[in-house]
């Protein structure tokens, strides 16, 4: 479920499946249902042609164009993704 303003984004999954384990034929899923769905809310920013999204003490993730940055709690980043045209 989610839901979006002009300043915030709202989110919750109702269902996740997580898999672990030292290998992968020793790793075993784990599915969490949860209702209410607990929702996180992220603010929604805009610097020049960058969307960001971030929350205190959180990941913060900027969108320009065709990149996508994403960065720890600490501004080290994490992940950098681009789209292949």
């Amino acid at each position: 479920a989610y839901r979006i303003t002009a300043t915030d984004w709202i989110y919750g999954y109702s269902r996740s499946e997580d898999t672990t384990g030292p290998t992968a034929s020793d790793a075993k899923m784990r599915v969490r249902v949860t209702e209410p769905i607990p929702m996180l809310a992220w603010k929604i920013k805009r610097e020049g042609s960058k969307v960001i999204l971030e929350r205190e003490k959180s990941i913060r993730w900027e969108f320009d164009g065709a990149v996508f940055n994403l960065f720890g709690a600490d501004g080290q980043l994490i992940r950098k993704y681009r789209k292949v045209t």
